[in-house]
């Protein structure tokens, strides 16, 4: 393999000639990580370990990083929700793995980002190994959803969390267009085939469907949170709760109104990981993406973006007219 590199006015360039083995990727990893997941497409995970083991044991308790905006997909600047489900993944097929602690950071993310990770989270479960959720600085909106679903919630007391509920947004350039002369023609095969086009005012039976599609994946969420917390016992004590307006809570809040089930750190997730799955010891080992060199050489060496800087950073990183699980504050 020859690999050349150019240095310019555009950044770093790169040219591989031949492949690139698993061997030689391998090769920059720590010596005390290990490399996960086998052959197949998509992030690999590797296996850190994150405490001295004196006991040798065998067993482990695996974190798993979910931080960042969550996106479907191998996104390495934000939380792409790949790398979580892989590394739920091979969680579940390490039978040394007694537990899960998701180490979590993030202000939510797209419904189906949110929601295919707490589906692996659910098949974890099943199999009757625990999952404790470390809430840092944000656990909202989409992290919420995720956590619902685990079997047990800490949170710093001054964590921001809550923000149930969903959000859509787009841009509306209709009065612009009117004032500066220009008009947005659209062609389409029914009168829904443009919802929410930003050219043209809403008509009341658009504005009613966003709003029903916004009420289902809402009750969706509710529902999560009825099945995860015993407080609630069904999607309509839910609905009629005081966070149920998609307000951002602190930790303590949280904990007054039945959302997490203790206030700590993440070494009181590690005692009690440990209590849940019956074991007095185990090794905390970090599953986390392991970086490709192919994502070293990706990554440019500047980015003409300064504009799109000055734009919000929900709008910069929300796509208009998707649907979110998202606390738009703390986009980072």
């Amino acid at each position: 393999m020859v690999v050349v590199l150019g240095l310019g006015m555009l950044g770093l360039g790169v040219w591989v000639v031949s492949s690139v083995a698993n061997s030689a990727v391998t090769s920059f990893l720590p010596q005390e990580a290990e490399l996960l997941g086998g052959g197949g497409s998509g992030p690999k995970i590797r296996e850190e370990m994150m405490t001295d083991d004196k006991t040798g044991t065998t067993q482990k308790i695996a974190v798993i990083d979910v931080k960042g905006l969550l996106v479907s997909g191998d996104d390495y600047g934000s939380a792409g929700t790949d790398a979580i489900i892989k590394g739920i993944e091979a969680a579940h097929k390490d039978r040394n793995v007694v537990a899960i602690i998701l180490d979590m950071d993030t202000p939510g993310g797209g419904v189906v980002a949110s929601e295919e990770v707490h589906h692996a989270v659910q098949q974890f479960r099943d199999t009757g190994r625990p999952v404790v959720t470390c809430m840092h600085s944000v656990g909202a909106s989409g992290g919420y959803l995720i956590a619902a679903g685990t079997d047990h919630i800490i949170a710093n007391r001054l964590t921001l969390t809550g923000s149930v509920g969903v959000i859509v947004s787009t841009v509306n350039y209709a009065g612009l267009f009117e004032k500066i002369g220009l008009r947005s023609d659209v062609y389409k095969s029914g009168s829904m085939k443009d919802l929410l086009h930003g050219g043209r005012e809403r008509t009341p039976e658009e504005i009613k469907l966003v709003d029903d599609l916004v009420r289902a994946n809402f009750e969706e969420f509710a529902a999560i949170v009825a099945d995860g917390r015993a407080r609630y016992a069904d999607v309509q004590d839910v609905l009629k709760a005081e966070f149920a307006d998609g307000r951002v809570l602190t930790g303590k809040q949280a904990l007054d109104m039945g959302l997490v089930d203790e206030l700590g750190y993440f070494e009181d997730a590690v005692k009690k990981a440990k209590e849940l799955a019956g074991v007095s010891d185990a090794k905390v080992v970090r599953f986390r993406r392991a970086i490709r060199l192919f994502d070293l050489f990706s990554m440019r060496a500047g980015r003409f973006d300064g504009l799109s800087r000055l734009m919000p950073a929900e709008m910069r990183l929300l796509k208009p007219g998707q649907m979110y699980y998202v606390m738009p504050s703390a986009v980072p």
